[in-house]
């Protein structure tokens, strides 16, 4: 097998509409799935940071945060905001 590449084994029910398909379409499809699931699993990963910076931000806050409505000015340090993506 060439550097770079991995043999994968990927397991389908009996009656799964990808069994009815002939082996080079069945082997496409298949590398499109695949490649759908680690882009998915890519962009899961990158909420959960997401999702664990903005939990550091609201604990930051927590002690800060009052119901009432004051007037205020609000900033955003674009570096912070950035580092999220």
């Amino acid at each position: 097998m060439p550097p770079g590449r991995v043999r994968v084994t990927v397991r389908f029910p009996a009656d799964h509409y990808i069994a009815t398909l002939p082996p080079g379409t069945r082997a496409y499809v298949v590398r499109q799935l695949v490649d759908q699931a680690l882009k998915i699993d890519r962009q899961r990963e990158k909420l959960e940071e997401i999702s664990r910076k903005l939990d550091l931000i609201l604990s930051r806050l927590q002690g800060n945060v009052s119901l009432e409505q004051k007037p205020s000015n609000v900033s955003i340090d674009p570096d912070e905001f950035l580092s999220f993506f």
